[in-house]
């Protein structure tokens, strides 16, 4: 029996996994709406009582962790490079991760300004990985559907520009 079950372990885990392109979690009540980049997968995650901790390492570059807040709420949206299989330190991913409150009534002023908000690259790249605080652009909810638009200065070759999701 125990053979049985190690046997259909890693077919189970392959029946459940997320299919290819745009995949979200918040108990299925939302949808991505904006186009996921090319050649990878999209996935937003909505993490209640959580809140963004920013702090600085000894080399002054940025990084963060998730602490527990009630009362507020994390949104992380990320996107994944699909790398060519057999090919060494090639995956890339993107990350935008914010703070807001769990009514998300703080976006309503539009201006990115006054949130904490943080922009990652994840890739075998010197000089480009890491996070990056984002000062400028816009962010919005209205009648349930969240928009973040981020400006295309942040890294070069940056690949998430804009985040639309209907949270219905």
């Amino acid at each position: 029996m125990k053979r049985l079950v190690l046997t259909m372990l890693p077919f189970l885990f392959m029946a459940c996994a997320p299919k290819k392109g745009v995949t979200a979690f918040i108990n299925g009540k939302h949808k991505i709406e904006s186009p996921c980049p090319e050649e990878g997968d999209c996935k937003l995650e909505i993490l209640k009582d959580k809140s963004l901790d920013i702090k600085v390492d000894d080399t002054g570059r940025l990084y963060h962790s998730i602490t527990d807040t009630p009362g507020k709420v994390l949104v992380r949206y990320t996107y994944d490079y699909d790398a060519p299989k057999g090919v060494m330190d090639a995956g890339y991913t993107e990350t935008v991760i914010f703070e807001t409150d769990d009514e998300f009534s703080n976006l309503n002023t539009g201006n990115i300004k006054g949130t904490k908000m943080l922009f990652g690259v994840q890739c075998f790249c010197r000089g480009k990985a890491g996070f990056y605080t984002v000062n400028e652009g816009k962010i919005s909810y209205k009648d349930e559907k969240l928009t973040v638009k981020i400006p295309d200065t942040i890294v070069d070759g940056q690949r998430i520009y804009s985040i639309d999701v209907s949270l219905k």
